[in-house]
């Protein structure tokens, strides 16, 4: 390689220096986009849970793929938890959910209105979640029970960062692409006095 380097004439030299700086200003200036896009896509995340908690709490536990009852367009968790912090009821049945510790009422009082990220129960992509306290909600404390009780608890919402990570992992291929690109024509346009096309 150096040997190449070396019978290189000097504009081969130039447009390869040229390219491999081209390259690394690009690789820098893809990773700060990334960095960038990540921070504002989490910030519109953060925006759609404060939109519509609300009406998912309203909403209740119903479990939107089995039932299709949801008027929401996007995938969603509710935990409604008593005072003390046990589960009264959440959605989401036999799917994953965000992992997140059991909060007494005063440490949810604490919480109240942040958003945080949790790792999800399969292992797979994370959520993000705020919690609201304090938060009433009614709850039938006994299977056939007529009239559903009043309790003052929390309630945590999340949402799932997979459309996030998708997007972050296309933009990744795209950069990458194109730094890949710009090596291969500088090499190419390097070395071309050296093979001339007939």
């Amino acid at each position: 390689m150096i040997t190449l380097w070396k019978n290189a004439s000097l504009r081969s030299q130039l447009v390869a220096i040229i390219s491999a700086l081209l390259s690394v200003s690009l690789l820098a200036l893809g990773a700060t986009t990334f960095l960038l896009l990540h921070s504002v896509l989490e910030d519109q995340m953060d925006t759609q849970l404060k939109t519509f908690q609300n009406s998912i709490i309203s909403h209740g536990t119903v479990d939107s793929k089995s039932t299709g009852q949801t008027p929401f367009t996007f995938d969603y968790y509710v935990g409604f938890h008593f005072a003390e912090g046990s589960l009264a009821g959440q959605n989401r049945s036999g799917q994953d959910k965000p992992v997140y510790p059991v909060y007494s009422l005063a440490q949810a009082k604490e919480l109240n209105g942040t958003t945080f990220t949790v790792p999800s129960s399969d292992g797979g992509a994370p959520w993000r979640v705020t919690v609201l306290a304090p938060q009433g909600f009614d709850y039938k404390p006994a299977i056939g029970s007529l009239n559903a009780e009043t309790y003052t608890g929390y309630v945590v919402v999340g949402i799932p960062y997979e459309s996030l990570n998708l997007t972050m992992e296309r933009l990744a291929v795209v950069i990458a692409g194109v730094a890949i690109l710009t090596i291969t024509l500088g090499t190419m346009i390097a070395y071309s006095d050296r093979h001339p096309f007939l």
